[in-house]
Parts: structure tokens; C-alpha cells; sequence
């Protein structure tokens, strides 16, 4: 029993009501902060998050932003969409699956930008994909930052297409460097 007590023994913060949702009033001057699920920031930094984002109903292409207060951070991320529409004509299922690893390693400048990489591993053989493109930017003093991007904060931008303000469904597990703000907003 004196082992344990004298032991310097944590749990991960586990939070278990939260709207992470990102709807069409998330925008660069009004982003949504999400919140992690949980978090184990006193060992090894990760977490988890999860968020729904729904689009603005305007326009046939639509960017997200994910924007991480985090230099150096390891993730994966899943997100998709499972819908059903009238468009164009009746009864369209619209379904999807992306699968992503992230990977940041910064120093706070635009230095080291083969350190900063997104792959897309795994895209649902029988779903449409929505997502015509994906890049990421940081947001470093010495570079010009585009706008509607922050300084000091890693970029995760997503152009989706043809998505008729369906809800995709996302899911982020941060393997490091899940102590850091994340905001998210559409461009």
C-alpha cells in the first residue's frame, strides 16, 4: 500500500458534455474552439476530439479550416458522411470515409517544411469524394500569411465540394501535442 501512496499516480481529464460543432456561423472572425474529449497532457500530451461540421448551404464548394496552436504534434485523423438527399434526383445516398496521419515538426519559423506533412491513407471505395483537395500552412512571422490564417498556429485546410450542408462526422486523436487550442472555422 505505501507503494501507491507514495506514487505520483495521474488520470487523463475525460470530458463528457461538449458541442463541438462547427456550423455556417464558425467563420475566421467567430471561430468554434474545440474542446477535447479527453486529454492525458501530463505524460505524453495527446487527446482526442471529436466535432461535426456542417457547411454553409451557399455555394457548391466549401473550405474548413482547422487551425492547431501546436508546432510539433503527431495525429490521425477519420472523418466522413453518411447522408441522404432528393438532389439530383430521388433517394441519393451520399457516403464517404477519409483517413488521414498528420504529422508537424516546426520551430516556430517557415524553416524545416519537410518536417510538416498530411497523408491521406485510406478514401471509401464505394463513397464519392467530397474532398477535391487538402493542404496545410503555418502561420510563421517571416512568411506572408494568406488571410483568414493565424499567426503562430498550423493550418489543416480541407476543399470539399457538392456538399449540400450534409454533417460530416470527425474524429482526431492527437498522439502528441494535444495540450494546444485547436479553432476551426469555414473559409
Amino acid at each position: 500500500m505505501s507503494l501507491l501512496q507514495s506514487s505520483n499516480l495521474t488520470t487523463p481529464r475525460v470530458v463528457t458534455t461538449i458541442n463541438n460543432s462547427i456550423t455556417d456561423l464558425s467563420t475566421f472572425s467567430s471561430p468554434k474552439v474545440l474542446e477535447y474529449q479527453n486529454q492525458d497532457y501530463w505524460h505524453s500530451g495527446n487527446g482526442t476530439i471529436r466535432f461535426t461540421a456542417t457547411p454553409p448551404n451557399t455555394g457548391s464548394n466549401q473550405t474548413l479550416v482547422l487551425a492547431i496552436s501546436q508546432p510539433r504534434f503527431l495525429a490521425e485523423m477519420l472523418f466522413g458522411v453518411t447522408q441522404r438527399t432528393n438532389s439530383p434526383s430521388n433517394v441519393q445516398i451520399r457516403a464517404s470515409m477519409q483517413k488521414f496521419l498528420i504529422s508537424c515538426y516546426t520551430e516556430g519559423d517557415s524553416d524545416g517544411g519537410g518536417g510538416r506533412q498530411m497523408f491521406k491513407i485510406h478514401t471509401s471505395a464505394n463513397g464519392q469524394d467530397y474532398l477535391t483537395s487538402y493542404s496545410q500552412f503555418w502561420g510563421a512571422s517571416n512568411v506572408t500569411i494568406p488571410s483568414n490564417r493565424l499567426y503562430q498556429y498550423h493550418h489543416l485546410i480541407f476543399n470539399f465540394q457538392n456538399l449540400q450542408a450534409h454533417t460530416f462526422y470527425f474524429y482526431m486523436n492527437m498522439l502528441k501535442g494535444g495540450s494546444k487550442t485547436f479553432k476551426a472555422w469555414w473559409d
